[in-house]
């Protein structure tokens, strides 16, 4: 059933001029037929009326405009490694978390719970271990750990420092920060379970430094 998109358009020649030889320029009809019902829309120009097009009120503005629908790169690569179809979004954030080594991973709780925007976009949740008040939410295709990064430079529970002691953390000789100690111990406890060779662990021997700064450590 044909639209009235597809609509006809004659127009009379726009030169002639009147009986009278005037020379005044008339309005010519521009007919528009439509094979619906068989109506005939009339529409008056001049001459020196501008082309008309079918095509909207704003004869500069072509009918149709072309989406955009290139994808960003980090988007694209995400599609092309997971198959969005076949795993549902729980699958693919396993196997995503499974594919994680940076370091910046270490400072968040693991594995990031999931939560998916109005707008249909799945991010990740990544709360801090040390200031659980703190979360940063990145979207599942983006890679980076930029954002991750920077929290981990300026978290306060982490980074303490010294002058923000108080006079009775020197009293004993010590400089114990719990949220440094919190930090190290759990870098510690991720490392994987070799039962000597963790004693050569840099953080282990952080933590006993920092309770001792004089501690021999055995090797």
């Amino acid at each position: 059933m044909p639209t009235s998109s597809s609509r006809k358009c004659k127009e009379t020649s726009a030169d002639s001029s009147d009986a009278g030889g005037s020379g005044r320029r008339h309005k010519q009809p521009l007919t528009a037929s439509s094979d619906v019902g068989g109506d005939t829309d009339v529409i008056f120009v001049t001459s020196d009326t501008p082309s008309l097009q079918l095509t909207g009120i704003n004869n500069n503005e072509p009918a149709t405009k072309k989406c955009k629908t290139t994808l960003s790169k980090e988007k694209q690569a995400f599609l092309d490694k997971y198959d969005i179809v076949k795993f549902s979004n729980e699958e693919i954030h396993d196997m995503q978390v499974k594919r994680w080594k940076a370091k910046a991973y270490k400072h968040f709780v693991m594995p990031p719970p999931i939560k998916e925007t109005i707008d249909g976009d799945v991010n990740y949740q990544f709360k801090c271990k040390f200031d659980p008040s703190r979360v940063l939410s990145r979207v599942c295709h983006d890679t980076s750990t930029h954002n991750l990064n920077d929290h981990v430079h300026v978290c306060k529970a982490v980074n303490r420092k010294p002058e923000q002691n108080t006079i009775k953390d020197y009293v004993h000789g010590h400089s114990y920060s719990p949220g440094r100690f919190r930090y190290l111990l759990a870098l510690w406890v991720s490392w994987p379970n070799h039962p000597f060779k963790i004693i050569h662990n840099a953080e282990l021997r952080e933590i006993f430094k920092m309770l001792y700064s004089k501690v021999d450590i055995i090797s």
